[in-house]
């Protein structure tokens, strides 16, 4: 005896449909939005006498002998501060950058 029914059901759903209005609807907005002018008010901005200015930029080279220059104008070594720690004035006691 054949219990079982011989109607199977497909689980499955068909998305053509769906994609034919999702285009459609994408075809009409698309078309509306281009009819559409929108209305806006004239707005006055205000006009600034300051400007900004490009900020200026600085060149530092320092070649293999240590010799420095800024902007492509050779500079001196100033006696400003030492920047070693204290170890490494103790290792880099000849060395001048120190």
């Amino acid at each position: 005896m054949n219990l079982r029914g011989s109607n199977k059901i497909d689980a499955g759903f068909s998305l053509s449909s769906m994609t034919d209005l999702v285009f459609l609807l994408l075809i009409f907005f698309v078309i509306i939005s281009t009819m559409v002018s929108p209305t806006t008010l004239p707005v006055d901005l205000p006009i600034s006498a300051n400007k900004t200015k490009e900020k200026p930029r600085v060149g530092v080279r320092i070649d293999a002998d240590g010799n420095f220059s800024v902007n492509e104008r050779p500079t001196r070594r100033s006696a400003g501060p030492r920047r070693c720690t204290a170890g490494q004035d103790r290792q880099w006691a000849n060395h001048p950058s120190c």
